[in-house]
């Protein structure tokens, strides 16, 4: 049915430079095909506007056949403006309009990090029957006895009460607490120390601060422990911490690192904010930053099998440790809950700066150097403007690349059968799909050929770009309900790294989009290319990243290598058929694959995907 002309406002965005993102949808736009830039006219109070006006996409068929979609990016500061298009008409945009589409934008955006909601969800999630009763630590087979050991220099007297106090709560009674004191001048903490009345506290008194990592070796060194758990001096425990561990282990004794959500704490220890909801072991992102942090705990079967902290790690001991762990193979466990409270104050790193403690940054470069150098690959590691966040540059690759050019237009079983018959005359290494409404340049794809040094990477895809600068892929995730979507979509490309980085840092995830993406020949032929049961390119795809991810190798987004894409611009009246759950491909897709493909591998049970956005999962 076609549509009377008409100009309709479906999307708004927050841009650098305090300006913002509007989108249209234009009945009958397509008709004036790529002068419609020309023709489009912003004002206020018959005042003229600057705009950067970018057109996005002319659809063809389907309901908003003839459509244009097209974008406005205009200063912020206008609250509320008339866009005008020659041939089509007028439209007033008003600020209650705008409010409206911010706020359920908003809903579905906001991180969780920064949620006000965050209060109710610890009332909600932290009730006793959240966590292991004391009943089920009765019944335990097997009590490890975890060995905290905590460093200890020049920690102020409140800070150190509200540390020891929260081990002390511990549900789980099998423990002991090492505290090993670095500033025996500290008359203070001396006392403090002194007046502690626990057998199971043992302290260690040293002649002069060695570094944190020295300092801590002292404290591993006398450890009973069959588990050996790493605890900041200015930080808190919850009381289910060791209860959630134990009952962890007691589910696998193999488990050789065990690691939790946490929030941060004010310094006066009151309020809790910011919490860090994490995601299973996800290599590529924890090479890009520590994410796993707190309250790191390892086994003294792996511990004994690593090398002992150094002094040149002082400030990434604990990044050291768990990326050696992660290269002896060791078994590693994520207990997405809250158990760890890391205190945020002007003499620590957490609130995102590193000024407090510039030489982290330093010593988390070696450290991921060392890492790669343990996996006989060669490396180098720079910083980025976001604080404590890398990117490994590897050498240049020299492999040759075969392209395979597809279209836009092409269904499902038309886009896996040219893509399978190229592929298999293909004489290359690897292999680079490229979609017709892709722009990438040379470098790019060479840059993502530098991934496959590894043996673990299966698959590379760039960070994609709409024509605005707006994200159109970084990456997709697979929703609650198993639909799936295109995480991060609408963010400006550099936003500060999105909720656990994942916008903007590598990481691996579920799938990538069919428009760009790498692999090699001998993995295609593998796994037998692309199913060609699928109607629909982009679910095809899918199928195809799970069956790459079936011969235990990686799929990822290096969002340093760009393209972009004119890719369909959807919105809440335009939904794409991988976000039907009853499309006819997605439940093939799911009855080929499992539950271990059904969850994201960015999933946490406390956030939400629902709308592609990672959000606080309130329900």
């Amino acid at each position: 049915m076609k549509r009377s002309k008409k100009i309709e406002l479906i999307q708004v965005f927050e841009k650098e430079n305090d300006s913002r993102c509007y989108r249209f949808c234009v009945y009958g736009g397509a008709t004036l095909g790529t002068e419609i830039v020309n023709a489009v006219h912003i004002s206020r109070h018959g005042a003229h506007i600057d705009a950067q006006i970018v057109l996005l996409e002319q659809i063809e068929e389907g309901q908003y056949a003839d459509a244009a979609v097209i974008s406005a990016t205009i200063p912020a500061k206008f609250k509320s403006f008339k866009i005008s298009i020659s041939g089509i008409g007028s439209e007033k945009i008003s600020f209650i309009l705008i409010r409206k589409i911010v706020a359920k934008r908003d809903s579905m955006m906001v991180n969780p990090g920064i949620d006000d909601l965050y209060k109710k969800w610890i009332k909600r999630n932290e009730q006793p029957s959240s966590f292991v009763s004391t009943e089920q630590l009765y019944t335990l087979a097997y009590k490890p006895l975890f060995s905290i050991v905590v460093p200890l220099f020049n920690t102020p007297e409140e800070y150190f009460k509200q540390m020891i106090n929260s081990v002390l709560a511990q549900k789980y009674q099998n423990w002991e607490l090492i505290l090993v004191n670095a500033s025996p001048e500290n008359a203070s903490l001396c006392n403090a120390l002194n007046n502690l009345n626990d057998k199971r506290i043992e302290i260690i008194e040293l002649n002069e601060n060695l570094g944190i990592s020295e300092n801590t070796n002292a404290g591993i060194a006398i450890a009973q422990g069959d588990y050996i758990c790493f605890l900041d001096h200015d930080d808190t425990l919850s009381p289910y911490a060791l209860a959630e561990y134990a009952a962890a282990i007691n589910e696998n004794p193999n488990i050789d690192l065990l690691y939790c959500d946490e929030d941060s704490i004010s310094t006066d220890g009151i309020s809790r904010f910011s919490p860090r909801f994490k995601p299973e072991l996800n290599i590529d992102l924890l090479n890009s930053n520590n994410y796993i942090c707190h309250f790191l705990t390892v086994s003294r079967e792996i511990l004994n099998k690593v090398e002992p902290y150094k002094k040149d790690v002082d400030g990434a001991q604990d990044y050291d440790l768990t990326l050696k762990v992660v290269d002896a193979d060791g078994i590693v466990k994520h207990i997405p809950k809250i158990l760890y409270h890391w205190r945020q104050h002007e003499g620590s790193t957490n609130g995102g700066s590193v000024k407090a403690k510039p030489y982290i940054e330093r010593a988390s470069k070696i450290v991921l150097q060392t890492h790669y150098a343990r996996n006989n690959i060669a490396s180098l590691i720079n910083t980025t403007d976001i604080p404590c966040i890398f990117k490994t540059n590897f050498p240049a690759s020299n492999t040759d690349i075969s392209i395979i050019k597809t279209r836009a237009n092409l269904n499902g079983q038309q886009y896996t059968q040219s893509i399978n018959q190229q592929a298999k005359n293909a004489k290359s290494e690897l292999i680079a799909i490229i979609c017709d409404t892709v722009q990438i340049k040379e470098e790019s794809v060479r840059s993502l050929s530098c991934w496959f040094c590894r043996n673990d990477i299966g698959i590379a895809s760039p960070k994609m770009l709409y024509a605005d600068g707006l994200i159109q892929h970084a990456g997709l995730c697979i929703r609650e309900n198993e639909t799936i979507g295109h995480l991060n979509q609408g963010f400006i490309n550099n936003m500060g790294g999105g909720y656990n980085g994942t916008a903007e840092t590598i990481c691996d995830f579920s799938a990538v989009d069919p428009a760009c993406m790498m692999f090699r020949a001998e993995d295609f032929l593998e796994v037998g290319g692309f199913s060609t049961d699928y109607k629909n390119s982009l679910i095809a795809a899918v199928d195809f990243c799970f069956r790459i991810r079936s011969l235990n190798k990686l799929v990822l987004v290096d969002p340093d290598s760009k393209a972009i894409n004119r890719a369909p611009v959807f919105w809440a009246n335009r939904i794409p058929p991988w976000e039907q759950p009853d499309n006819s491909d997605l439940q093939l897709l799911w009855s080929r694959w499992g539950k271990e493909f059904q969850q994201d591998v960015l999933a946490n049970p406390n956030v939400s995907l629902a709308e592609s956005y990672f959000h606080l999962n309130t329900k």
